[in-house]
């Protein structure tokens, strides 16, 4: 006889099927197309320039023609259509139209709705929403922006391969949840390493501050982390109380932290155009 739906060895099974997944490096980590892995580099990279955005993006018609779309978007309300990449550079800059590449591209690879497609779903918004609330952190406290994003865009990216590893039914979204939160650090952080990105990223990722208090890699996971509670609240989740206490590692006031909450409808706003 199968078991019940809530059979609590369920979650023992699954919990055993992702840990042995990770130690025997079987979680599937997307091989990204040349587009995206060009777009993630240029991300980490301060000295990305406008034509070599361009030229890469321009290698992909579906991530071209994804990019013009939420570049003509109504959050976005550009006074004349937006035709061209060159056009969007210079009309949303470089570092949006970099974030904008950026999303789409892990949005079709990684994010990709398969099994528990709802929760990945779920999972890519909160992504954006704490990259965004990233960025707004390093803007506030004149910290690398671009990096603040990367790193919250993936805090959580190995989610929908965690996902990829739990039947259709068992266990609940619940359930799940629970399991990601637990796994996605360290299969995150795996994943992070395989694609070369900067190491501070992978730290990030596994939630390691490093040895150094106050030091670079420290001060960015304590952002990330932050961001991600007031991702939450912004998403309608359950507030993270750890998370929101990083505020004071990062030496911000009460004040400060309203002014970052002030700015959820701007975020909200951001995710929906991307998501």
């Amino acid at each position: 006889m199968p078991p019940e739906v809530g059979d609590p060895s369920l979650a023992t099974d699954q919990h055993s099927t992702i840990r042995s997944a990770i130690d025997e490096g079987r979680l599937r980590v997307p091989v990204l197309p040349e587009a995206a892995s060009q777009v993630l580099a240029l991300a980490g990279s301060p000295d990305c320039e406008a034509r070599d955005l361009v030229e890469v993006i321009k290698r992909d018609q579906a991530l071209m023609a994804h990019l013009l779309k939420v570049a003509n978007s109504a959050m976005l309300a550009p006074e004349i259509p937006i035709v061209s990449l060159q056009l969007a550079v210079g009309r949303l800059g470089l570092a949006r139209v970099r974030d904008i590449a950026l999303a789409a591209a892990l949005k079709a690879e990684v994010f990709r709705p398969g099994r528990h497609a709802a929760l990945v779903r779920g999972y890519f918004r909160r992504a954006l929403a704490t990259a965004f609330y990233s960025q707004e952190i390093a803007r506030q406290r004149r910290r690398n922006v671009e990096l603040a994003f990367l790193a919250g865009l993936l805090r959580d990216v190995a989610a929908p391969a965690i996902c990829a590893l739990v039947g259709d039914d068992e266990p609940s979204d619940l359930g799940l949840d629970v399991l990601v939160d637990e796994f996605a650090p360290e299969a995150s952080a795996r994943m992070i390493e395989s694609w070369r990105l900067p190491p501070v990223i992978a730290a990030v990722a596994r939630r390691d501050r490093g040895s150094e208090e106050g030091g670079d890699q420290a001060d960015l996971c304590a952002s990330v982390a932050l961001a991600a509670a007031l991702a939450a609240e912004v998403l309608g989740a359950e507030g993270d109380e750890m998370g929101l206490a990083q505020a004071a590692v990062l030496n911000l006031y009460q004040d400060d932290v309203e002014l970052l909450r002030g700015r959820g409808d701007h975020v909200l706003e951001l995710v929906e155009t991307c998501a």
